[in-house]
């Protein structure tokens, strides 16, 4: 059986363009069997460390379920889900959901100031 445990308050998650952010799952040591990180309606690939090489290298997973990403740019901006599938003490499975919003700071192009206008009419 399932059970789903939902995050308090959407955790506010700030980083400067081009740098890097941590999405803190804040996790006591369980034995967590699965992540998934979404944003929209949409999975995002997790690489197990920075070394990946997939073609989505600049999100990966660090400790037992905090995820970075790095080489930020305007459009990650937006609402992250993580999913953190662990197992009790009972041997239950359970699942916990975390929410982010994550903004992005720094200078922008004037070829990007449309863009970011549409985006935030989204």
């Amino acid at each position: 059986m399932l059970s789903v445990l939902a995050g308090s308050v959407p955790a506010s998650v700030t980083g400067q363009k081009e740098s890097r952010v941590t999405l803190s799952c804040e996790f006591e040591d369980r034995e967590i069997s699965d992540i998934v990180l979404s944003s929209w309606s949409k999975d995002i690939l997790v690489c197990q460390n920075e070394e990946c090489e997939s073609e989505n290298g600049r999100v990966f997973k660090e400790g037992s379920c905090d995820i970075v990403i790095k080489d930020l740019i305007f459009s990650d901006a937006g609402k992250y889900f993580l999913r953190v599938y662990y197992t009790d003490d009972q041997g239950e499975v359970k699942r916990r959901i975390l929410e982010y919003h994550l903004h992005i700071h720094g200078k922008v192009k004037t070829d990007q100031i449309i863009i970011m206008r549409f985006l935030l009419f989204l």
